[in-house]
């Protein structure tokens, strides 16, 4: 163990009825040092340490500012023994039988909502999981940080909370369904060490659709967007899927998303809808394993050379469910929009065939020998297979009419938005009426609209009326269509061309339709 890398010693470790002591050898009586419950903070994986490969550290809040103890264990075995015993030894009661490897773990001040009640609390990190233990229930309450829409760090001169120790950084979590978590440690140093933890767990990616960041729905951010993009913008635009898009555009959108999707904004004065469209293809072509899997592929190549049509869909049915839960919910959406172009076929040229050329492929990547003629057949097989999956789309995902009837809802609110003629005010400024935080607030304010007013005009405006922190970063949301969907708007967007447009709908759709002012987590991170 040592409190740097030039000091590591051989330390005889005791852990015991809740406390932590080392001795400097085996036999020695007398502990160099003690740690008891109560003062441990937090106990985290620290990686390699030069000769030293499996490190952990545990940090307490002995003495000013707390301290910070480096170990190095013989293996990666030993130090997971190691760190998930600690765990249990401080953690709650009830919850030391839940406790298993983990990456961070310790005691924090948490509470829900800007409202809501400190509590301590006892919290775990393991790769994009935060779990949550509630000492009312006995059990945890696990976050996925892949569905995280935002991360703030908050640098306060204040005490956020009076038990803890140390004043100085608090940060919050903004989570689907409008929910907030406020975090702090009791020490500065830890609360930023686990801001820095959940905030690296969150933005980090890998090579699989699981791996990536994801909407509520269990979709990667980078798919949801780019094809309600062209969902938008790109239905019935000849060759969609099937012409290029500009190489530097399309390199520079996927390292953006990669990068942090959900910060990506696609606007048209940005993107042709062919850029997006290959930006598309090429992610699901850069996936370290395609959608439907290489594990699978022998088996979807055997079902898509079946004849008999209802003993084809049932087989594919049967693989649907040997794939991963965001493959599926991947496919579906994908599948559900590509049915949508096939529905353009006439003004956009892409048949069922022609998006089955492309996308038989795309979803089933895998390296083939050309010198091989099965290569051939495969690929007859694969766009087969994309035909078959459009033409049983509804029994195949289990879509009913309900499902069916809002997707057409969306599609044509997403069309109206492209398509809608914004009306200038001829008779003096509107009043609109714009929500803070949620349209369930009581907080709505009703703001005159000229013709000139940006949507920065507006927030400035119900920021002044609301007396709210302007220091903070804020952004104005359109919702529409029953809360099904949101964006949020540029800062120069006008805000009588976006209500005024709501008013070519049908009153159904346009009823539904509202302005809210929300802080943005997503766009300013410390």
């Amino acid at each position: 163990m040592g409190r740097n890398l030039k000091d590591f010693t051989k330390r005889w470790c005791v852990l015991q009825n809740g406390k932590f002591s080392y001795f400097s050898d085996e036999k020695s009586i007398e502990a160099q040092e003690k740690i008891e419950n109560r003062e441990f903070s937090l106990v985290m994986e620290a990686g390699s340490h030069e000769r030293y490969e499996h490190c952990f550290e545990i940090y307490t809040t002995l003495k000013g500012g707390g301290k910070q103890l480096l170990f190095a264990a013989e293996d990666k075995m030993e130090m997971a023994e190691w760190m998930v015993n600690i765990a249990k030894n401080i953690c709650p009661y009830r919850a030391a039988e839940e406790v298993k490897v983990y990456g961070v773990a310790g005691y924090v001040y948490l509470k829900h909502g800007t409202a809501g009640e400190w509590e301590r609390l006892w919290i775990q990190l393991h790769e994009k999981n935060l779990a949550l233990f509630d000492e009312t229930q006995g059990s945890f309450d696990t976050i996925d940080l892949r569905k995280l829409k935002g991360l703030k760090l908050f640098e306060t001169e204040e005490n956020n909370f009076s038990m803890a120790k140390e004043s100085g950084a608090v940060f919050v979590l903004d989570l689907p369904g409008s929910r907030a978590l406020y975090i702090q440690a009791d020490m500065k140093k830890h609360t930023e060490i686990w801001f820095q933890a959940i905030d690296k767990a969150s933005m980090e990616i890998g090579g699989r659709l699981d791996e990536q960041q994801l909407t509520h729905e269990n979709i990667p951010i980078i798919i949801d967007k780019c094809i309600n993009f062209i969902s938008t913008y790109g239905l019935t635009t000849e060759g969609i899927y099937r012409l290029n898009g500009s190489h530097g555009k399309i390199k520079q959108l996927l390292e953006d998303f990669r990068l942090d999707a959900k910060a990506v904004h696609l606007k048209p004065e940005d993107y042709e809808v062919h850029d997006v469209a290959n930006t598309l293809k090429r992610f699901f072509r850069t996936l370290s394993d395609p959608c439907l899997t290489s594990e699978l592929h022998s088996h979807w190549i055997q079902v898509a050379g079946y004849q008999e049509s209802q003993s084809k869909l049932e087989w594919y049915q049967y693989y649907l469910k040997q794939l991963p839960e965001v493959n599926v919910n991947t496919l579906k959406k994908l599948i559900g929009h590509l049915k949508s172009v096939a529905d353009n076929e006439h003004e956009n040229k892409m048949s069922k065939v022609n998006l089955g050329s492309i996308f038989g492929a795309v979803l089933m990547t895998l390296d083939k020998d050309s010198s091989n003629m099965s290569g051939y057949k495969d690929t007859t097989l694969e766009i087969n297979l994309v035909v078959d999956f459009l033409d049983g789309y509804s029994w195949l995902f289990k879509v009913d009419d309900a499902e069916i009837e809002k997707e057409k809802k969306i599609q044509e609110a997403l069309f109206r938005m492209k398509t809608a003629t914004s009306q200038k005010s001829q008779g003096g400024d509107i009043i609109v009426p714009i929500y803070v935080q949620s349209r369930s607030s009581d907080s709505c304010k009703m703001i005159k609209v000229p013709a000139s007013m940006t949507s920065n005009d507006a927030i400035n405006e119900v920021l002044r009326m609301s007396k709210l922190a302007s220091d903070k970063k804020w952004a104005l949301y359109e919702v529409v269509c029953n809360d099904d969907l949101e964006r949020p708007l540029h800062g120069e967007d006008k805000v009588l061309d976006v209500t005024l447009k709501w008013s070519h709908w049908d009153p159904e759709d346009c009823k539904d339709s509202y302005l809210v002012l929300k802080e943005d987590h997503v766009h300013k991170k410390n």
